[in-house]
């Protein structure tokens, strides 16, 4: 996938991606194990980190819930704020096991939630979805994969792709109906101040016999002291329990170092 020409407003003139190495090492996170993704959409200006790793498909694990929220937003499945029910079924995380609606099931990525989704949808018209929203490799497997081709694979993404998804999402460019968009929008704001608003997804998912694979990806709206949009992507190896908050703070970190977050007041 070819990186998108970022522009100096200023001089109109391509300048390419900025490296975010120096800011990722020194927030102790392995530039080689991972990569770090921002387009600043107002005029397309790129920050990466280990470039190739950012064309690298890994499986989405939880990211995926975003195009699967707007799958059931559109097909008239669930609205965010509609209680799914919780049917006994057990996991491995005890706030599961209750009702949930969209939106908190989104938040906690409840794994039942988004199975049912699927099986709602169906093999065949969640495979003619992911090919209508261009997500990743489009890739959902044979029918017994149906409730974790996210998870397992076959379904992959890059962080490059995962920034080019969440653009046309931010512009409302998606083969949806706005009200889809809208409100899959106000389903992943996570954070929020007086003149930004930051919306994210986590996942971590197996990668067989490598280690497990964590991302955080979403975006920043800024109205201070102009208004601009950043949307990101961060993937790492999780080789210890403790790597899961890794995925947030290094979103965090590279996001304040280039002054799309402020650096302090993060509520």
């Amino acid at each position: 996938m070819a990186i998108c020409t970022p522009l100096n407003a200023a001089a109109q003139e391509y300048i390419g991606p900025t490296d975010m190495s120096d800011a990722v090492w020194n927030l102790g996170v392995n530039i080689r194990t991972s990569t770090v993704v921002v387009r600043r959409l107002n005029d397309g200006h790129l920050w990466v980190s280990n470039p190739a790793r950012a064309r690298q498909a890994l499986t989405p694990a939880s990211t995926a819930d975003i195009p699967h929220t707007l799958i059931a937003l559109e097909a008239g499945i669930a609205a965010p704020d509609e209680v799914i029910p919780w049917r006994g079924e057990t996991g491995f995380v005890d706030a599961w096991h209750m009702d949930q609606t969209l939106r908190e099931a989104f938040k906690g990525s409840v794994i039942r939630v988004y199975q049912d989704i699927a099986k709602s949808v169906g093999h065949a018209e969640m495979s003619r979805w992911m090919e209508k929203l261009a997500y990743g490799n489009r890739a959902v497997g044979r029918v017994p994969d149906l409730t974790s081709y996210w998870s397992r694979g076959p379904l992959k993404i890059s962080a490059m792709e995962q920034v080019d998804f969440l653009s046309r999402l931010v512009l409302s460019d998606l083969p949806l109906s706005q009200k889809a968009q809208e409100h899959a929008r106000h389903v992943m704001l996570e954070d929020s101040g007086p003149d930004w608003k930051f919306f994210a997804k986590t996942g971590w998912g197996p990668r067989g016999t490598h280690p497990d694979i964590g991302w955080c990806v979403g975006w920043v709206e800024q109205a201070h002291p102009r208004q601009q949009i950043h949307v990101f992507a961060v993937n790492l190896d999780m080789i210890h329990p403790t790597d899961r908050r890794k995925r947030q703070e290094t979103a965090r970190h590279v996001l304040r170092s280039i002054g799309a977050l402020p650096r302090s007041n993060w509520h």
